[in-house]
């Protein structure tokens, strides 16, 4: 689908707008203040009568916006020109010289740069649904440098972008974002930082083979079979080095390995069958460390089939899939919590997902006789703790009324049975 230039709304089909023949969904949007710039470049260009693709002369869209900042906001103007560029390292704007003229292409340059190098993925909420619009540029979220291990989160509610923090932040402690989801190691997210950001992260995890204790992206030795293979140093490329036997891996080798396994989840599907994804987990335990990335993506794939897949449905589940779903939640949370601490979405989430096993697990004990009125407290007072812990995770959320109503019933399904018990 294509989006109007001007509320951003997917639309299947579209009229052009008569100016510029740009994409607008209706009228009123054609003389909306976002679609202003570009319409009124556009408006005098011969560039459809060249045969230039949409989607090429799209690219021109955010220069052109910068640029009327530029003209009547030099404060704002002021904000963004300060912010880094990386023009010397970066592709260059030859494909955009030639469709925005009369205009320094230095300029053009660094308003691309600055876009590649700070903006970041915007979404807005639909009457049917969430989607991500395009990039945004925040001058001053922009000023928050990148961790791997970052201590905020941030929120996006209409035009405005929140940043809270995640964790205990101490006074004179720099303040940082996070460029890049945590969800793979070392040898696939740090190429990604000079590539697509112009720098190459030192965060504590980037220059820890380790990653911080959690061995997410170890492999098990082919010689030895100890869970020992990783990093002999913290460059992107490194080889890798036994730490009990000094067997030397290539970093190509490591990495042909890695990216083998990674396609081989990515041909799986939800639909595959929950024994199918513990087979490949199997697989992948023979090959990297149980803390791996790879082995931990199997891991999330498995505890979502466990409760809704086809005859998996949570009231199905017999008692030793009950405690597998657990498991696996806890092995998920006990690596991620180290890579990304503090109140996260995903945690709560997690938790969420949590409490329906958690009741039952508990309820299907005490009918069994298999605990006592203290050890059924105890389970209860873990239940409501971890309701607790899933809240404070959500507690960021743009709040709607309904949605928080929604997750009230959720957690009071799960807690209301086992109060009468």
């Amino acid at each position: 689908s294509v989006q109007c230039l001007e509320c951003s709304a997917p639309m299947v089909a579209w009229t052009p707008c008569s100016k510029c023949s740009l994409p607008i969904c209706c009228k009123e949007c054609e003389n909306g203040p976002q679609h202003a710039a570009e319409c009124f470049y556009f408006s005098s260009s011969d560039l459809y009568n060249q045969d230039v693709p949409i989607n090429v002369i799209k690219t021109a869209i955010s220069p052109l916006r910068m640029l009327e900042v530029k003209r009547k906001n030099p404060t704002i103007w002021k904000l963004v020109e300060s912010l880094e560029d990386h023009v010397e390292e970066s592709l260059g704007c030859s494909t955009l010289c030639y469709m925005i003229q009369d205009v320094d292409t230095n300029l053009i340059g660094k308003i691309i740069g600055i876009y590649r190098t700070n903006s970041v993925k915007w979404d807005k909420k639909f009457p049917d649904c969430n989607l991500i619009i395009g990039h945004a540029l925040c001058p001053l979220y922009s000023l928050l440098c990148h961790s791997c291990v970052n201590n905020t989160r941030y929120t996006i509610s209409g035009e405005k972008i929140t940043v809270r923090a995640c964790v205990p932040i101490k006074k004179g402690e720099e303040i940082t974002s996070q460029y890049r989801g945590p969800n793979e190691g070392n040898i696939l997210r740090r190429p990604d930082f000079p590539k697509n950001w112009m720098f190459q992260c030192d965060c504590e995890r980037c220059q820890d083979p380790t990653e911080l204790g959690t061995h997410s992206g170890t492999l098990i030795c082919t010689q030895c079979n100890s869970l020992q293979l990783y990093p002999r140093e913290s460059t992107i490329e490194s080889d890798y080095l036994c730490r009990n036997c000094n067997y030397t891996m290539t970093y190509l080798n490591a990495s042909e390995i890695t990216n083998r396994a990674a396609k081989s989840i990515k041909n799986k599907t939800l639909l595959d069958s929950p024994e199918s994804w513990e087979k490949l987990l199997v697989e992948m335990e023979a090959i990297f460390h149980p803390n791996h990335f790879l082995c931990l993506k199997v891991v999330k794939n498995l505890i979502k089939l466990y409760g809704v897949s086809k005859g998996y449905s949570l009231n199905e589940l017999p008692d030793n899939l009950i405690e597998r779903k657990l498991e696996l939640c806890r092995r998920y949370i006990e690596v991620y919590n180290v890579l990304e601490p503090g109140y996260r979405l995903w945690k709560g989430r997690l938790y969420e997902d949590m409490l329906g096993p958690m009741s039952l697990n508990l309820q299907n004990k005490m009918n069994k006789g298999k605990l006592g009125k203290l050890e059924f407290i105890l389970g209860y007072k873990n239940i409501i703790k971890t309701v607790k812990e899933a809240a404070k995770c959500r507690q960021f959320l743009e709040r709607n009324e309904a949605e928080d109503k929604i997750m009230g019933e959720f957690y009071s399904k799960w807690i209301e049975p086992l109060a009468n018990v």
